[in-house]
């Protein structure tokens, strides 16, 4: 039963993703950690979950409309390797907190919110994007 949930999980995680690009830290996260599954180890099942099955079928579909941007993606892929070889790191040699996790969490969470309230009801859309 617990690894038909976790297909569940899955499942609503990647529909997120496909849809509006977000799901697949935020919402699986949360999801796993209802579950009582611990940080670490849905760290270690989010970065798992990024490498192919999560990102390569929205990629594909969204290269077939010519939204990929090949250059600028490589630069990303780049940057987020280094930060995160050094961020596991930290986490895994000085054991971060579960506590502290959920305050690095909850930062970003409500900096990506204000962000969306502010784009949604008081900013406007760039018309170049």
């Amino acid at each position: 039963m617990i690894n038909l949930l976790y297909v569940l999980i899955g499942l609503i995680s990647g529909f997120t993703v496909g849809m509006i690009g977000l799901g697949g830290d935020i919402l699986l996260i949360f999801l796993l950690l209802l579950c009582e599954v611990p940080m670490p180890s849905v760290i270690a099942s989010v970065l798992f979950i990024q490498l192919v099955p999560q990102s390569l079928p929205g990629l594909l579909i969204y290269n077939d409309q010519n939204h990929f941007k090949l250059g600028m993606s490589i630069l990303i892929a780049f940057g987020s390797f280094i930060g995160i070889t050094y961020g596991s790191q930290i986490a895994t040699r000085y054991k971060i907190s579960e506590k502290t996790s959920y305050s690095i969490m909850t930062g970003i969470l409500i900096l990506c919110l204000s962000f969306t309230i502010y784009k949604t009801w008081l900013g406007t859309s760039s018309p170049n994007r």
